[in-house]
């Protein structure tokens, strides 16, 4: 991954989640960074589990 897509995505993130970051799936606060994925997380929610990024749950996924 390039320089420039860390910056951006880094943006990205603080732009989507000034509180912290929130599942696309299912909203929790509760997650993860995934070892070796920049940008990956793993919901710790019960009721969810599943892996996400900045771009899960908003129009940076439309039509997926």
């Amino acid at each position: 991954m390039l320089e420039t897509d860390h910056k951006t995505r880094e943006w990205l993130e603080r732009q989507f989640w000034p509180d912290g970051r929130i599942c696309g799936h299912c909203g929790g606060k509760d997650s993860t960074p995934i070892e070796g994925r920049p940008g990956h997380y793993q919901c710790n929610e019960a009721r969810c589990g599943k892996e996400f990024t900045v771009s899960v749950g908003n129009v940076f996924r439309a039509g997926m």
